[in-house]
């Protein structure tokens, strides 16, 4: 009788590896790719270098021209910056979504395929 229990313990410990190794370590998995791909972007568009420097003259060029341009292209550099980190942490929001939601969506596919559909989904 003790191999029943050894078995249903069994069963649950592995869905919860499962769930831990899909769920969790994916999540570190892409936000380390993420956060890696960030930081290769940074070397090409420099949003903090930019930034720190944002008012500052244009190749140290201290006159009203020199100010004036360093003003605009600095704020189109951040500006455009920004829209391409949003769009990689959305992305990886996204993927990161859609990898959490195929476990569920496979449940549901199995229920549906065995006549098992409730109100729930």
């Amino acid at each position: 009788m003790d191999w029943i229990f050894y078995f249903v313990r069994l069963f649950f410990v592995r869905i919860g590896d499962f769930l831990r190794h899909w769920y969790i370590s994916s999540f570190y998995l892409l936000a380390d790719w993420t956060v890696k791909f960030l930081e290769w972007l940074d070397r090409s568009l420099a949003l903090k270098v930019t930034a720190r420097y944002w008012l500052h003259p244009l190749y140290q060029e201290r006159n009203v021209l020199g100010y004036l341009v360093g003003f605009v292209v600095r704020t189109i550099r951040i500006v455009f910056a920004v829209i391409v980190y949003s769009f990689v942490i959305v992305f990886a929001a996204v993927v990161y979504l859609a990898w959490a939601a195929v476990p569920l969506w496979l449940v549901y596919k199995t229920l549906e395929a065995y006549g098992i559909k409730t109100d729930i989904f």
